[in-house]
């Protein structure tokens, strides 16, 4: 077991490995901090990716491989940056970094460069989803936790809506995750501070661009949620994601954002123009993989009215299985088990206490690129020879 210090060039040789580990096994965050073990979030669960922990410089070494030595060197606590990484052929890589106890730490969420599909087969998002992303207009909320896979939904949207529908199609993002090409669709996408100003001012010029999709990476403040608002009534098909844990949170939260003298009207114009509030939920199966399971939360006059006189607490206790046009969790997850998946959350079993297999024991020999440890410092024999390529983004 090698010990030496992931020093460059030894840091580049380090992070090819551990993101090639990332990619192979479906991984879905890398997390780096000193005095810690590298580690992967592998089907939900976080695995250790090396025997032994990072050094005090080892992050920052580390991160240099990503955005560039002088970046990674000039940043002091409390910074925090966000960078997209290119890996060439294989995704892309969102790179989010902050400080810890004084020292840097960073992770790294894997966006694979194909953007999963919505249909009727095994893993395909819920084919309810077609027909939202053909809608002609109204507002349509991608909500779910942090890390549920929203913008990876809402790039399926956009993407179908792309090979099947003329128009164009302009997406708003902090961050561009998935690069899409015009198909039947013209696409822009607008990075906030790279492309445009602002926010602001990305909100203004959507409003006079033609556009018959607009994305909106993020509502989380007035002007967001206001911009939304508008462009749906105006007649554009607005796609948005945030962060709720049930559809009535969802448009709760969002009403949240306007002053309270506002809240009366804008209920009524939210019953008006919205499309539906899908909730995303992201359920491990027996085989280990996460798929996506949709909640959806499709308007309705009894859901109007119950928008415009303000009464959001009936929406908690609605069972959308009931309401047309609506799907529960429990629909959803009845229809991927028909294909052929089988849920943990189904039948809940007892894990194996004695099993070094069962993935809440799992150990990083068990994860192993080419079935064993990929130490750092240390190549496991055996391991694939070509690099993956990183490229930065900005």
């Amino acid at each position: 077991m090698a010990t030496t210090d992931p020093a460059q060039p030894g840091a580049q040789q380090t992070m090819e490995r551990l993101l090639r580990l990332l990619v192979q096994k479906n991984g879905s965050d890398l997390y780096i901090s000193a005095h810690a073990q590298p580690t992967m979030r592998l089907h939900g669960l976080c695995v250790p990716a090396s025997s032994r922990a990072l050094g005090p410089q080892d992050p920052v070494q580390l991160l240099a491989v990503l955005i560039g030595e002088q970046s990674a060197k000039a940043l002091r606590p409390p910074q925090t940056l966000q960078r997209m990484v290119s890996l060439q052929d294989s995704g892309r890589l969102r790179v989010s970094v902050f400080f810890q106890r004084g020292a840097l730490a960073f992770s790294a969420r894997f966006l694979p460069a194909t953007v999963p599909s919505i249909g009727h087969g095994q893993g395909q998002l819920s084919p309810a989803l077609h027909a939202l992303a053909k809608s002609s207009s109204g507002l349509v909320l991608i909500a779910g936790a942090a890390g549920a896979g929203k913008s990876t939904t809402a790039a399926a949207l956009l993407e179908c809506r792309n090979t099947e529908i003329s128009g164009h199609i302009l997406a708003l993002e902090e961050n561009i995750e998935y690069l899409l090409a015009s198909k039947k669709s013209l696409i822009n996408q607008q990075q906030i501070g790279a492309d445009i100003a602002s926010w602001h001012s990305a909100y203004d010029m959507a409003r006079h661009c033609a556009a018959d999709v607009v994305y909106i990476s993020e509502i989380n403040d007035e002007s967001s949620a206001s911009a939304a608002l508008a462009l749906a009534q105006a007649g554009v098909l607005c796609i948005a994601t945030m962060n709720a844990a049930t559809p009535a949170d969802a448009l709760i939260r969002f009403l949240r954002h306007f002053p309270e003298g506002e809240r009366r009207c804008v209920q009524g114009q939210l019953g008006t123009a919205l499309r539906a509030v899908v909730l995303q939920k992201l359920m491990r199966t027996k085989a280990g993989p996460r798929v996506a399971v949709c909640e959806i939360l499709a308007p309705s006059e009894r859901i109007a009215q119950l928008l415009d006189r303000g009464e959001l607490s009936e929406l908690r206790a609605m069972d959308l299985s009931q309401q047309a046009g609506c799907q529960s969790q429990a629909q959803d997850m009845v229809r991927l088990q028909n294909n052929g998946l089988n849920f943990e959350d189904a039948v809940p079993e007892a894990a194996p206490n004695t099993s070094t297999t069962a993935w809440g024991n799992t150990n990083f020999a068990e994860i192993g690129d080419s079935s064993r440890a990929a130490v750092l410092g240390q190549s496991p024999a055996g391991a694939a020879s070509s690099p993956i390529t990183l490229s930065l983004k900005s």
